[in-house]
């Protein structure tokens, strides 16, 4: 006869059986005929005799009745509910899906948010596409000594009068091409910077996961995360602009590799989820628009 574990009280080793014709049987731990710890809901067969069960073996397909008993249970339901009668929260686990997606993607490697920092470093190595500012704020440096020497060498041999106005046009020249490398450099270290923000794309995602199992208003923290995964995807973006080189990219190999990274390097899914992830959390927030299944929860 088949059946399903009731109870079971470890201390007592005695437990429960409804069959499934809805009789009752007691059993007790030494009629257990199996390693697998007796388990409430756990599908077994046994012997009954006399109103008790006896050599009990559970049975292969107890796991999925198991695996119902869960999708019916009250956290199930619940969890269901969030998600096809309100937009945060369904909104919310996929921008928390997205943080783990490709934020920039390449036939050789690609990056989640979380992985961002090695391409950062890798790119930092790279003098031909983007330039430090500190080394370009030392050339500047270089020129200005250049051009203050220029402008004192006024007098040559015997006293005759030296024309460096051509020479100080290159010098101008080169400082005006430094200075816009130097607003480039400072630019991709802003952006850098700011990419610090990516880490609280998942954080806030937890959090309003959190507020919204919890029944706590979720509509400006909805804003607030909306907001910063938009921010977050558009530094990812600029970010990648920098780093295939860029608009200044330094010399002719510097223009070449930056072409090629163009190319090849690209804004991966996990960017575009985040940022639709975002306006929708905004406007969800803003209560311009409902969770197109809560008509049929």
């Amino acid at each position: 006869m088949k059946g399903k574990i009731l109870g079971f009280t470890d201390s007592a080793g005695t437990g429960a059986i409804a069959a499934e014709n809805g009789e009752r049987f007691s059993f007790v731990a030494a009629q257990w005929r199996s390693d697998k710890p007796i388990a409430v809901g756990m599908t077994v067969d046994f012997a009954p005799v006399a109103g008790v069960a006896t050599e009990i073996y559970p049975v292969a397909g107890g796991a999925a009745i198991a695996a119902s008993d869960l999708a019916a249970s009250p956290a199930a339901q619940k969890a269901r509910t969030l998600m096809m009668t309100t937009l945060v929260a369904p909104l919310a686990l996929l921008l928390l899906i997205a943080s783990f997606l490709p934020a920039i993607s390449s036939p050789v490697a690609s990056a989640s948010i979380w992985g961002l920092g090695s391409v950062m470093q890798m790119a930092s190595l790279n003098p031909l596409v983007n330039d430090d500012v500190a080394s370009v704020q030392a050339a500047l440096k270089q020129l200005d000594e250049r051009e203050a020497r220029l402008r004192a060498a006024t007098t040559g041999f015997a006293g005759m009068p030296i024309d460096n106005s051509a020479e100080l046009k290159m010098v101008a020249e080169e400082r005006a091409s430094a200075e816009a490398r130097l607003s480039s450099a400072r630019f991709a270290s802003t952006v850098s910077s700011l990419l610090i923000v990516r880490w609280l794309v998942p954080v806030l995602a937890i959090a309003l996961l959190a507020m919204a199992w919890l029944d706590k208003p979720v509509n400006k923290v909805a804003i607030g995360t909306g907001a910063v995964a938009i921010v977050t995807a558009a530094l990812i973006y600029e970010y990648r602009q920098i780093l295939v080189g860029g608009s200044n990219p330094a010399g002719s190999l510097g223009s070449m590799i930056s072409e090629r990274m163009s190319a090849i390097v690209s804004i991966g899914f996990g960017t575009w989820l985040i940022a639709l992830c975002g306006i929708g959390l905004v406007v969800a927030g803003l209560g311009m628009v409902k969770n197109p299944l809560a008509a049929k929860a």
